[in-house]
């Protein structure tokens, strides 16, 4: 596995990255002209990309953070074929080290589909393995999906 951090996507990238959305993502997220891909990474303020490449080179995973309303955020998405090997982690700590605090939507139930039919597992309990906070209380309502705040601090700012 290769990762690769940049701030910057080429077209080849964008469209493996949309592919790779569509895929992993619930099927009510489905982002179908890559103007609206686009579109929805432009929104994002001060955003770095790591990408986790296969020996072939092939697009795998996607961790991205970017700044929202004065807070850090993230999102990561993984290829099904390669979830539970600890590379979520990986990417996860790795942001750990660069960032005092960061903030995700979960999707916190199971009642969501892919698009390919299957059922989209909740990763809630990944985040919770990894520190996470989950901020019941704080909830992202939309008519396509709605998600729970999860958030994660270093200790330091506890101490």
């Amino acid at each position: 596995m290769e990762f690769v951090e940049t701030k910057i996507l080429s077209a080849k990238q964008l469209e493996e990255l949309k592919l790779l959305w569509n895929n992993e993502y619930p099927e009510k997220l489905y982002i179908d002209k890559m103007f609206h891909f686009k579109e929805y990474l432009h929104t994002k303020e001060n955003i770095e990309h790591v990408l986790v490449l296969n020996t072939s080179g092939e697009l795998i995973g996607w961790f991205f953070t970017f700044i929202r309303s004065e807070e850090n955020w993230f999102a990561l998405i993984l290829a099904s074929t390669i979830q539970k090997q600890g590379l979520g982690r990986k990417l996860l700590n790795m942001a750990k080290q660069k960032h005092l605090e960061l903030n995700g939507w979960v999707i916190d139930h199971n009642n969501e589909k892919l698009r390919s039919g299957e059922a989209y597992m909740s990763p809630l309990q990944f985040y919770k393995n990894n520190d996470f906070e989950v901020f019941n209380y704080c909830r992202l309502g939309l008519e396509k999906i709605s998600a729970v705040k999860v958030v994660w601090k270093a200790q330091e700012l506890y101490n």
